[in-house]
């Protein structure tokens, strides 16, 4: 479990993160309904990025145009400030009296206080949150400080481009705010340590664990992209939590996107590049409900 929850927080960093090239040529596929005039474009989504990502190429642009609505994991723009706090509060924190210091040992905590003093995270701040909160701010802090941000990410900016286009496109939102926040709460105790721990233990080395990932999305190798996300989950319990985080949540996103192109719809489709790779990702589902699937990119 341990292996896997290391391997769980690079796959945490490598979603969200996002190479900056201007050879970049991540997956596009085009997904028609065997009866209907129903089409869904998929394109995976990395959550950070940088300016020197865009522009994007032509082909994913014209097939952002041609459709009429774009359907992501979550519109944080809809989440409101003060519901985001509650729902943290209640996911990720700590009873009162309860803090994080006395759940781990004194090296891991001295650890704890090197690593977010080189983040700029005062470690106080730290002290009442549950361990998995505080494992993905470490690793979100350590994209940011590499020189990436949330407001370069792959699905902010088509929410942007939805908004202003004419007619503005309709936002399709697939999960809450608290659904996302509910998967590593769910995550045990003992599990959510662990994953702390080992964001600790590779803090020096994170860059590097990412570079296969990042590598396999920026040239649309999905072969490698799964088999990277498959590997970092091994046994009974590991393969509980890989449904948790992808197989379940997979199937559900097909069904919503389903219902869109069965309706005649023109989709455009943006969520996490790990949810549309593999025989249980969205794009198999598709072909394997008899949409007729190509890849444009």
């Amino acid at each position: 479990m341990r292996n896997s929850l290391r391997q769980l927080q690079v796959l945490f960093l490598a979603l969200i993160f996002c190479l900056s090239s201007a050879y970049a040529a991540p997956s596009l596929w085009q997904v028609d309904a065997v009866e209907g005039k129903g089409r869904a474009y998929l394109f995976g989504s990395i959550h950070f990025g940088h300016q020197d990502i865009y522009p994007l190429s032509d082909t994913v642009m014209r097939a952002f145009r041609r459709s009429r609505e774009l359907m992501v994991e979550i519109d944080l723009n809809r989440v409101d400030p003060g519901e985001a706090s509650r729902i943290l509060m209640e996911y990720g924190r700590y009873p009162i009296g309860v803090t994080l210091e006395e759940h781990l040992p004194t090296a891991k905590w001295q650890q704890l206080q090197q690593v977010s003093q080189q983040l700029g995270i005062p470690t106080n701040n730290l002290q009442r949150l549950k361990p998995w909160l505080v494992a993905i701010q470490l690793a979100a802090a350590q994209v940011r400080q590499s020189g990436f941000g949330e407001e370069y990410g792959i699905d902010r900016y088509f929410v942007r481009l939805a908004k202003v286009s004419q007619p503005a496109k309709p936002i399709l939102q697939l999960e809450s705010f608290s659904d996302q926040m509910s998967l590593f709460d769910d995550l045990d105790h003992d599990s959510q340590l662990d994953f702390l721990s080992q964001t600790l233990t590779d803090f020096e080395q994170g860059s590097g664990y990412l570079e296969n990932i990042i590598n396999a999305w920026r040239a649309g190798d999905e072969t490698s992209l799964d088999q990277a996300i498959k590997g970092a989950f091994d046994g009974d319990l590991e393969h509980e939590l890989y449904q948790r985080l992808f197989g379940e949540r997979n199937r559900r996103m097909f069904s919503s996107l389903q219902a869109e192109i069965d309706a005649g719809t023109v989709v455009f489709m943006v969520v996490g590049a790990g949810h549309i790779v593999g025989d249980d990702g969205i794009r198999a589902l598709l072909q394997n409900a008899g949409y007729r699937v190509k890849r444009l990119q």
